[in-house]
């Protein structure tokens, strides 16, 4: 028997006595909803831990309650340095002998939330654990029926991902079987690394749903920017090399960035985790919705107009070249006249490309769009715009996402052999442009 066994330390409210159904089943929900909701903060830890050092020194537990051993017990398993000797042996010695649930309990929580490949602690936590598997809270003893995985001694984390693999909703799956904290520490940081390893490619939207689905579970919080980071590059991940169908690529877009926002100005402090090609191919889709989006945009503005069908042609042209794959990023910026237009097609269609924008106030009704081709930029623009192109830095090159833009820094003279007006053979100029 444990020293908290004999000292029988408070609270001690008879719970086998009573029927708890109900108040687990509550427990267990708002650890769902809100998982690490019982840890405390670093300064009440220290207390804790403080308070019970004198106690230990002192033999006198006056005041320690079993909860403040329960944290002990977790701080010390999971990891936190307890330096304090007698302490130390104390909480030892406990974890040994202890029958009590919630001590049992918070072994069982320090083996997940301290689990370390190979390390020699993790080992003799799950030891503690099979040596008093009678005496886990229910809760507890269901997950470890469910899960053995949990405890296998070598390659714990990768059989979990597997299952998780196996899974509709991975996240759902593992809180019904009753794992407190999906996205928790230690264990589960491991699981998510192999999840994603063993988890076939992102080809559909319900593949892409499923993914998105462990990253924002419905009612829990969501996953921590450095996982969901890697939940993005493992969407992105199969069409590296290839093309994506165009309804899997818009979906992509519109879910990452109604989540994570754009990459190409919003959260540095998200995008930054994510892989640099996972990023040059968001902008890569990105540049075709900014440039879906201005088309549609002048379009509109020019509907039974005499340039409608000048800009159908360019229209036409610039798709052609993103569709070769030679368009790597794109940006709009909008006269003051469009932006109404896009403000509409926002309510209509509720398609985020439509107020993803900067402004360009010195001509009311010319729209530009910036492309980065290669090592250069070029810069289409409604109405009587020329095309210009900005070859090299030996000139002041309009920036990406930087906006507002002045219209007067971009023209170029007329005339100027990196500009050009739409008659004439002006595609293949562009063509040799951009093979130049």
């Amino acid at each position: 028997m444990s020293l908290v066994d004999r000292l029988a330390l408070a609270p001690d409210f008879g719970r086998s006595q009573l029927d708890t159904g109900v108040l687990d089943r509550t427990i267990q929900d708002i650890e769902r909803r809100f998982p690490g909701v019982q840890a405390r903060a670093h300064e009440d830890v220290e207390a804790i831990l403080e308070k019970l050092a004198v106690a230990a020194a002192h033999k006198n537990w006056t005041n320690v309650t079993t909860g403040d051993v329960a944290v002990g017990l977790y701080e010390h398993l999971a990891g936190q340095s307890v330096s304090d000797p007698t302490l130390r042996n104390f909480l030892d010695a406990e974890a040994q002998a202890t029958t009590r649930p919630p001590l049992v309990a918070a072994i069982a929580e320090a083996y997940l939330a301290g689990w370390v490949e190979g390390r020699a602690r993790t080992e003799a936590t799950r030891e503690l654990i099979l040596a008093r598997a009678r005496h886990l809270p229910p809760r507890w003893a269901q997950l470890f029926q469910n899960c053995p995985e949990i405890l296998e001694p070598k390659n714990a984390p990768v059989l979990l991902g597997r299952r998780m693999a196996e899974q509709v909703d991975p996240h759902a799956w593992l809180t019904s079987v009753g794992l407190p904290a999906p996205h928790g520490p230690g264990l589960m940081e491991a699981a998510h690394a192999a999840f994603l390893h063993v988890v076939p490619d992102p080809r559909s939207t319900a593949a892409v749903d499923r993914l998105l689905g462990w990253a924002l579970p419905l009612g829990a919080p969501s996953l921590d920017d450095r996982r969901a980071a890697g939940v993005v590059d493992r969407i992105v991940s199969p069409w590296l090399g290839t093309a994506c169908p165009e309804v899997l690529r818009a979906h992509c877009t519109r879910r990452i960035v109604d989540v994570w926002g754009d990459p190409r100005r919003d959260r540095p402090e998200f995008w930054s985790l994510t892989r640099t090609d996972t990023r040059h191919m968001l902008f890569r889709w990105l540049a075709r919705s900014s440039m879906e989006a201005i088309f549609e945009i002048v379009s509109e503005a020019e509907r039974g107009k005499l340039g409608e069908r000048q800009w159908l042609e360019r229209r036409r042209f610039w798709t052609g070249v993103y569709e070769q794959g030679l368009i790597d990023e794109a940006w709009v910026a909008l006269g003051s006249d469009a932006v109404p237009i896009a403000e509409r097609l926002y309510r209509q269609t509720q398609d985020v490309a439509f107020k993803t924008y900067d402004h360009q106030p010195r001509r009311n009704d010319t729209c530009i769009l910036l492309m980065k081709i290669g090592s250069q930029v070029f810069v289409e623009g409604s109405h009587s715009f020329r095309i210009h192109v900005f070859p090299s830095p030996s000139r002041k090159t309009p920036e990406f996402y930087a906006g507002p833009y002045d219209l007067y820094d971009i023209l170029l003279p007329v005339p100027h052999e990196d500009a050009r007006v739409h008659l004439g053979p002006w595609q293949e100029w562009v063509r040799d442009r951009i093979a130049r």
